[in-house]
């Protein structure tokens, strides 16, 4: 009997040694809504049945706390395999701080960067070569309630240039309706109004001269006729009481419950907007509406001109294989 329970420790001993060490791909990310996390906690579960040996973690930080630790976790020996981005120039000093690994060969075997808009591949590759993959485009619209709007005597859908806005806004302070809705503490809320109108001064071609220095780059007349007519709007007092001392979630909250007017803000207002609503609801489509921001009278840019939010994952630069194979199922 000794002999047979030496044999079977020895076998067991053998069977654990031999076992793969478990592969953890860690993402880190800055979605709140449970709807949307138990999809990505199916897909994992399907990735992890057909790779044995692998575990998917999702962790997650509050939008603001994701932006102050993010420097610092990518420097840790505990660092995310891949994280949010939005692209742009914090994802070029991560890239070129040695941050992010090169997916491009990853991501093209299968034709599997082709399943997406060229575009979105676009904003995640720096100098050629791919660090990321897109997830979700939200374009940034102008909400309305239409009831307050109604109260107001405003039609927004008259609202086509930028004179026009401002005439809503001057409506809704007469009819006793606060018009605007703005989390300013948080800061890139409020950046939505200079970036627009000089996006419906300049047109595309005159914003990507302006962001090469061309044409006096951002000192030019075009530029600061974008932030004089943001300096005369907000002396008009359009946004609600405290606005610099409210964050998004707050600002959000205060339009969802009926509080103003108007919103400037993403289409993930519809689902991160509602649930900062008292009642976690916000407004029903009945009550909800929107319209492009408007044009700018002699300016060369259309109400259809977007900008957009282009989020998506950069990879880091030691993340096992299995980020992007999971990436690919996700």
């Amino acid at each position: 009997m000794k002999l047979k329970s030496l044999i079977s420790c020895a076998c067991f001993a053998s069977l654990l040694s031999s076992a793969p060490a478990e592969t953890v791909v860690k993402i880190l990310h800055l979605q709140s809504n449970a709807k949307i996390i138990a999809i990505w906690q199916e897909a994992a579960q399907k990735f992890e049945s057909a790779h044995p040996g692998v575990k998917v973690e999702f962790d997650y930080l509050e939008n603001e706390a994701f932006k102050a630790k993010l420097p610092t976790l990518l420097q840790s020996k505990d660092r995310p395999s891949a994280f949010h981005s939005w692209g742009g120039g914090v994802m070029y000093e991560q890239v070129s701080s040695g941050i992010c690994q090169d997916i491009t060969k990853a991501a093209s075997e299968g034709g599997f960067k082709d399943t997406f808009y060229p575009a979105t591949i676009q904003n995640f590759t720096v100098d050629g070569k791919i660090y990321g993959l897109p997830n979700d485009v939200a374009p940034i619209v102008l909400w309305y309630n239409k009831e307050l709007c109604q109260k107001a005597g405003v039609d927004p859908t008259k609202i086509q240039q930028w004179d026009d806005f401002v005439d809503a806004v001057k409506k809704c302070q007469a009819a006793g309706v606060t018009p605007v809705a703005a989390g300013g503490k948080d800061k890139w809320p409020l950046h939505f109004y200079t970036a627009m109108l000089m996006m419906r001064i300049l047109g595309k071609d005159g914003m990507g001269a302006v962001y090469h220095g061309k044409n006096g780059g951002f000192a030019s007349p075009d530029v600061v006729k974008a932030f004089q007519l943001y300096q005369a709007f907000t002396a008009l007092q359009p946004f609600q009481k405290g606005y610099l001392a409210n964050t998004y979630a707050e600002a959000a909250g205060t339009f969802h419950d009926g509080k103003t007017a108007f919103h400037l803000m993403g289409t993930w207002d519809l689902v991160e907007g509602r649930a900062d609503s008292t009642d976690k609801k916000g407004l029903p489509n009945e009550k909800l509406g929107w319209v492009f921001f408007p044009e700018v009278k002699g300016g060369k840019g259309k109400a259809n001109d977007l900008f957009a939010s282009l989020d998506g994952w950069l990879v880091t630069k030691e993340a096992p294989k299995e980020t992007i194979d999971f990436m690919k199922v996700w």
